[in-house]
């Protein structure tokens, strides 16, 4: 695994010869820093420092200009905060995000990210006793930001605007060195079935970028697309990942489906970096809107954050070519298996094969392993070492097993799935969103892929609602593609022909469009009752 770790890096370019002051400045910038966010564009300002680093809606900054932003930004904010404190972060995808991010590392900040669809009082909620006494923001939150919080806008003419401050003089490197304390960055799980949790992150973890490199295809110099929110675990890694290759990020502040394939086209974009409803708004514009658009430079399609329907996935490739990837894992888990294009031919639906140096397991409950097509809850670890070797007693003096340890050092993705006998891992649904009804169990994700392959049928979710009869009952809210008349007698046979009769949903409600939050999945807690 490690030999093929090695030829992923040199096939992504990362892994090549190098002038020795390169090497002692990008030593010196992990050092320093770390290689998390602290270290942000330093690699592409040594080897190609007037390539762009950045393209937003307000132009573009090159390597050198982003090093010498997040510098001076990081000097500005460290007169305002002092290493160890919390700023929040409320803002789209742009380079002052990023600068942002950047600068608060360097600084020994820790960085709240905060989901740009919060109201007000989630965020004074979010922030209150998390000691949070900064919130950089975009001008369009202004009026969000808690009383008791000093507000900085992302823009402006006030002096302690972040464009303000990141575009002042340059000044001396902020306080990084050995002994800098390593900034927390704190991601708020999706809340989708509840209250959002915190996940704390650093960054720049070794085992994680040999994982990732290893299992996209991404290579250095490109242009990525980021269009997936970068206050998510996923867009943010991705900006950690591309500044790593000395890639450009092109980001627009909204998601639209038509400005991203123009955005594609504009920039000669490689890589684009989205969550499965962006595709599905892509795949839902006019064949004659996308194929407008010269895309062809696309040669990577990266998506997380969500189930990737079994027929989105083809409908994708078979419109833009081979080239899509899909990443399972978790906000506390981290990426724990990829899908690629194969992968997804082969066997729809698929969430594909654990990562290198990632222990995927389907566990039951006793904890042990599941034999292939037996279903269990998925749980993921990429410290294998610290399952190696004699077991040792127990508080008690009881022994303690190898598969015991195994489990303290893993993480419970809270999804139920399996293996099937090509080691491809499949995910059933999240534990807390199977249904029970009339003593059977029903995963939402299932009848959702089978009501998507409808032709009629442009998104479904399968929700439970109590019943006094059989304790739950499915019900599926979804809405039509433009057009068609299709009903629930229709939908109701169409998910008889493919799934079991306990699966079959009991009520079907048509409506326009369904809850989704910033990231682009859909909210089930705020599914609509009925028509």
């Amino acid at each position: 695994m490690l030999l093929a770790a090695s030829l992923a890096f040199a096939r992504s370019g990362l892994v090549r010869p190098y002038r020795p002051d390169h090497l002692t400045r990008i030593g010196w910038g992990v050092l320093r820093y770390g290689a998390g966010p602290g270290f942000g564009p330093q690699a592409g300002a040594i080897f190609c420092p007037a390539r762009p680093g950045i393209v937003d809606s307000d132009g573009t900054v090159s390597f050198r200009q982003l090093e010498e932003r997040c510098d001076v930004l990081a000097a500005g904010l460290a007169a305002v905060v002092s290493p160890g404190d919390s700023i929040a972060l409320l803002a789209r995808n742009s380079a002052g995000f990023y600068q942002t991010m950047v600068a608060a590392a360097r600084c020994g900040l820790d960085v709240l990210y905060l989901n740009t669809g919060f109201t007000a009082g989630q965020i004074a909620e979010t922030v209150t006793g998390r000691g949070v006494r900064v919130l950089v923001h975009d001008a369009e939150f202004a009026g969000k930001v808690p009383s008791g919080v000093r507000g900085i806008p992302m823009s402006g003419d006030t002096p302690a605007s972040i464009e303000r401050m990141a575009a002042g003089p340059r000044r001396s490197r902020g306080p990084g060195g050995p002994g800098l304390r390593r900034s927390r960055h704190i991601m708020l799980t999706s809340g989708t079935t509840g209250r959002p949790k915190d996940v704390s992150r650093t960054g720049g973890d070794i085992a994680s970028i040999i994982a990732l490199v290893s299992g996209l295809p991404n290579r250095a110099q490109e242009t990525w697309l980021v269009a997936a929110p970068m206050f998510h675990s996923w867009g943010w890694m991705n900006t950690l990942l591309a500044m790593l290759f000395s890639s450009t990020i092109v980001v627009a502040e909204r998601f639209d489906p038509e400005r991203v394939l123009a955005l594609a086209e504009r920039e000669h974009c490689q890589v684009l970096v989205a969550v499965p409803a962006m595709l599905r708004l892509i795949m839902s514009l006019p064949p004659g809107v996308r194929r407008r658009y010269g895309t062809s430079a696309l040669r990577a399609v990266t998506v997380s954050g969500s189930s990737l329907p079994p027929a989105l996935a083809e409908a994708f490739m078979d419109e833009f070519g081979d080239i899509l990837y899909s990443l399972y894992g978790s906000t506390e888990a981290g990426y724990a298996a990829v899908a690629t294009p194969a992968d997804l031919r082969a066997a729809p639906g698929t969430a594909g094969r654990p990562l290198p140096l990632v222990d995927v397991r389907v566990l039951d409950d006793q904890g042990l392993p599941c034999q292939p097509g037996t279903r269990g809850m998925i749980w993921v670890s990429s410290r294998d070492a610290a399952a190696a070797g004699p077991a040792a007693g127990g508080p008690s003096g009881t022994q303690v097993t190898a598969a015991e340890r195994w489990r303290e050092t893993a993480a419970c993705t809270g999804d139920i799935g399996w293996f099937d006998e090509a080691g491809r891992l499949f995910i059933a649904g999240r534990s807390d969103d199977m249904i029970i009804t009339g003593g059977e169990n029903v995963y939402p994700v299932e009848v959702e892929a089978r009501l998507e392959q409808h032709p009629s049928v442009l998104e479904a979710a399968v929700a439970g609602r109590d019943d006094q009869v059989y304790g739950q009952i499915r019900v599926a809210p979804l809405p039509r593609r433009e057009g068609s008349t299709a009903t629930a007698d229709a939908l109701r046979a169409w998910c008889r022909s493919g799934l079991a009769p306990f699966q079959v949903p009991r009520q079907f409600i048509i409506h326009d469009q369904l809850p989704h939050n910033a990231a682009g999945k859909v909210v089930k807690r705020a599914l609509p009752d009925e028509d």
